[in-house]
């Protein structure tokens, strides 16, 4: 952000917060009316700054404007059309970088139009008062440029059209689109903001009108939530006369580098970095998500060694339950898969552990799959991606018999191998199941606690806090080291209680860093309520009080905006969300852990070694309760340290330092980015 900008939200803040009675109002008309008049706001490009007004639906987000100008800029000035205008954020953008010839902006809001009337500084742009399809419906011309953001989730409406000869019955959204479509020059673009269900089966017959039209998809630009009025997954969809057989599929933020995208776009080839662009068949295209998906998966099978197979390949049948009698055949070589949420896959009817009908019955060609690897697969991390790929549905996602057919799934090129990894899986749940028998010796002879820890210390070759501790971020593995390391009882028990004061403010700093990014989610977050709490002293407790209601507005935001929580904490998989914002992990660092640092540290008194044993103990069923809360989080979530980079059409590739770990030697790698990360801070 430049520092203008920064200024020009500053500026509004504090006007905002002067006028708050005002700023509830749908629009904040009033409000923006009188920061122009003041000053505050001088122009639709400030206005689109500030963040209580960019998510409106009057201001298109500066990220549509700055596509639209990397994107006519090897053109000549054109005649653009948008029948959306709002205050003309678009508009003002492509006429101060020189592209606009001539222009007609269309707004149905009596005084959003007077206000962009007054905002306009173009004389070559006509604004027009009234509904699009109205307007649309008469004479206005072709143009070169049809740019907007139709509202979303308006009523069916019926469209009739003689010349192309076209009929839709579709939401008012998509037939305005097609009018618009209508007013295209032969060598122009359409440039929408539409939900991402216009690629969806739903909307087939939205695009069968355009293709009557002569219009057809040429790329899909996945949006960021925030600037929009919606929850609604959006895209910036590209539209020429030219019909493609792929679709050209990416994704926009404020950091794209916007001039590599279009140059990719242009020349139609894939990018480095899935988001500045991949060609695909325009028939497989469903979201973004859906897409980046299918590319993890790809360079998962590329990094891992596996094959991408066609499920066809290793399956001879796959069948969907029976409504009545049997559900399934039995057959050794079944898998059962569930056709939705993430229950584990398994090869036995007796092992189901949901009802017969949500799941799909696959069977396996043994000489191409072993059945206990396939159902393995498909309940790890990686099988859940697969599964994520197959499933379809808005509302609740879930795999039918079609989509699981055209599938793909990943096993190893030789069935061996496959045969060796079942192995060793069944020695590790061999294990699982030692350890729970020692659990059970243990509680039986308490008295022979010695002997059961030797035993385990036997079976585990080590303790298993130590390979835990190594995939922690090093501030927090360093001090669990010191902790396993020390003899004393009552050292040990101090390093743990300042690992617990380190977890807090090291999951405190992950919150914050995430939420900041929106100004209005950190504002929503509950502050503590005593007015005498503050988050200037070193306290756990304080500390656990803020980091338990950032994990509550995380979990909130994780339930109703996911896609503003995956945006906000730049992560695909929101499991990771969980793990730091898991109540059993708040309530062992506030209840347990902030007491422990009262008692035995702030304000302690002197005890004898069975007194810090017993601590040990309690402070060691609270680490246990961490341990399993967070699990694995930070396994492939590294903190880093940035270094110095390069920008190379578009991408970004700098060095760093992984922070990982008890050794403070840190290994160095290179990473490519999407935006420049500032060299010597820290980033997960």
């Amino acid at each position: 952000m430049k520092p203008e900008e920064k200024n020009w939200q500053d500026l509004w803040w504090k006007f905002a917060d002067e006028h708050r009675n005002q700023a509830h109002g749908r629009h904040q008309l009033g409000l923006i009316r009188e920061a122009v008049n003041r000053g505050i706001a001088s122009d639709t490009r400030a206005l689109a700054e500030v963040a209580g007004i960019s998510n409106s639906d009057i201001v298109d987000p500066l990220v549509v404007a700055d596509f639209a100008v990397a994107y006519m800029a090897s053109q000549p000035p054109a005649r653009i059309l948008d029948p959306w205008a709002g205050l003309g954020t678009t508009f003002s953008a492509l006429s101060d970088a020189g592209h606009l010839e001539s222009g007609l902006a269309i707004e149905v809001n009596t005084e959003v139009f007077e206000l962009a009337r007054d905002l306009s500084r173009n004389d070559a742009v006509e604004w027009r008062l009234g509904d699009a399809s109205t307007v649309l419906g008469e004479p206005i011309g072709k143009f070169d440029l049809v740019v907007g953001s139709p509202p979303v989730g308006l009523a069916p409406v019926h469209l009739e059209i003689g010349q192309p000869q076209l009929e839709l019955t579709a939401s008012k959204t998509y037939t305005m689109l097609v009018q618009a479509a209508l007013a295209l020059e032969q060598s122009g673009s359409l440039i929408a903001v539409l939900p991402e269900t216009f690629f969806a089966a739903s909307s087939a017959q939205v695009r069968m009108a355009l293709a009557a039209a002569s219009v057809y998809p040429s790329a899909a630009l996945a949006l960021p939530t925030r600037g929009f009025p919606t929850s609604v997954p959006l895209s910036l969809v590209i539209m020429t006369h030219t019909p493609h057989e792929t679709l050209f599929a990416g994704a926009l933020s404020p950091a794209t580098d916007m001039s590599a995208i279009v140059d990719n776009l242009h020349v139609r080839r894939d990018a480095k970095l899935p988001q500045l662009g991949r060609l695909l068949p325009i028939h497989e295209f469903v979201s973004w998500p859906a897409t980046l998906r299918g590319v993890e998966l790809h360079n998962a099978a590329r990094t891992t060694g596996l094959q991408l197979v066609p499920i066809a390949d290793v399956c001879s049948a796959t069948y969907a339950p029976r409504s009545s009698g049997n559900p399934f055949d039995i057959d050794p070589n079944a898998v059962y898969l569930p056709k939705l949420g993430t229950s584990p896959a398994v090869t036995s009817l007796d092992a189901l552990v949901i009802k017969p009908h949500n799941y799909l019955q696959l069977i396996v060609r043994p000489e191409v799959a072993d059945p206990e690897f396939v159902a393995a697969l498909l309940s790890s991390p990686l099988g859940r991606k697969l599964r994520e790929q197959l499933a379809t549905g808005t509302t609740i996602p879930q795999i039918s018999l079609t989509s699981l057919r055209a599938g793909h799934i990943m096993i190893p090129p030789r069935i061996d191998q496959q045969r060796v990894a079942v192995r060793t899986s069944r020695k590790l749940g061999e294990l699982q199941q030692t350890i729970q028998g020692l659990n059970v010796q243990l509680w039986e002879h308490p008295l022979a606690a010695a002997r059961t820890e030797a035993n385990l210390r036997t079976v585990l070759e080590g303790g298993g806090v130590e390979r835990w501790a190594e995939s922690l971020p090093f501030p927090l593995a360093s001090v669990l080291w010191r902790y396993d390391a020390e003899a004393d009882v009552e050292r040990r028990c101090k390093y743990l209680v300042h690992f617990f004061e380190g977890a807090t403010l090291f999951l405190v700093d992950l919150h914050v860093s995430a939420l900041r990014a929106d100004p209005q989610v950190l504002a929503e977050t509950a502050r503590a309520g005593s007015s005498e709490a503050t988050y200037t002293r070193g306290s756990i407790g304080i500390w656990a009080d803020l980091l338990a209601r950032f994990a509550a507005r995380s979990r909130d935001l994780r339930s109703s905006k996911p896609t503003l929580a995956q945006e906000l904490y730049r992560l695909e998989d929101l499991s990771r969300l969980d793990a730091i914002a898991r109540k059993s992990v708040i309530a062992a660092l506030k209840d347990e852990a902030a007491s422990y640092r009262r008692d035995w540290v702030g304000h302690a008194a002197v005890v004898g070694p069975e007194e810090w044993q017993r601590r040990l103990a309690r402070a060691e069923t609270t680490l246990s309760r961490i341990r399993n809360g967070l699990g694995d989080v930070f396994d492939g979530w590294e903190l880093v340290r940035a270094g110095a980079g390069s920008n190379r059409a578009g991408i970004i590739t700098t060095s760093i330092e992984r922070l990982v770990g008890s050794r403070s030697l840190f290994r160095k790698t290179s990473r490519d980015l999407r935006e420049w990360p500032e060299e010597g801070h820290l980033y997960i």
